[in-house]
């Protein structure tokens, strides 16, 4: 099977250094989402609200736009872990 390089030379017949100058030979990077601490089980990415959590061994996970609905998302939770102790 012919390389990406190998057909683009052949379709416009430039030589192999200056092809390998047009076409970038590595992959592109991809970065990984950093999460900023917000409160006790919720993270900010800059665009969502991440609410983690480990209740009886589950882990809860889950992502929302408004701050408003992770920190009641985070209530639900704690409400559980409450009613599960007690």
């Amino acid at each position: 099977m012919r390389t990406l390089q190998e057909k683009f030379k052949s379709l416009f017949g430039i030589k192999k250094n200056k092809v390998e100058s047009i076409i970038p030979t590595q992959p592109e990077k991809i970065t990984k989402t950093t999460y900023i601490p917000i409160s006790d089980n919720i993270y900010y990415d800059g665009r969502s609200y991440r609410v983690r959590m480990i209740l009886n061994g589950i882990k809860y996970s889950k992502n929302f736009k408004s701050k408003k609905y992770a920190f009641d998302y985070r209530r639900e939770l704690n409400a559980l872990k409450t009613n599960i102790h007690s």
